[in-house]
């Protein structure tokens, strides 16, 4: 567990190493920002269904009070 940890704070150290030298406009480490952020989705044109995707769960119609209760073989008023 100690050597996980230890991996993780290494990467959050490599990433704000990275962030603080592209601040200071070193190109290698702009570079790897923006591959980072690509690799991350970040450039994902939300908005272009090419891109994005479809969604897996489309929401049904809403029903009236009639038909909800039709499916259980009732009616309003009973």
């Amino acid at each position: 567990m100690a050597r996980r940890s230890a991996l993780l704070h290494l990467q959050k150290a490599v990433i704000l190493k990275n962030l603080n030298a592209a601040l200071q406009k070193d190109p290698f480490a702009m570079s790897n920002v923006f591959r980072l952020a690509e690799e991350a989705g970040e450039f994902v044109d939300f908005t272009d269904a090419k891109q994005v995707g479809r969604p897996l769960v489309v929401p049904e119609k809403v029903k009236t009070m009639e038909e909800f209760l039709a499916e259980f073989g009732r009616k309003i008023g009973e």
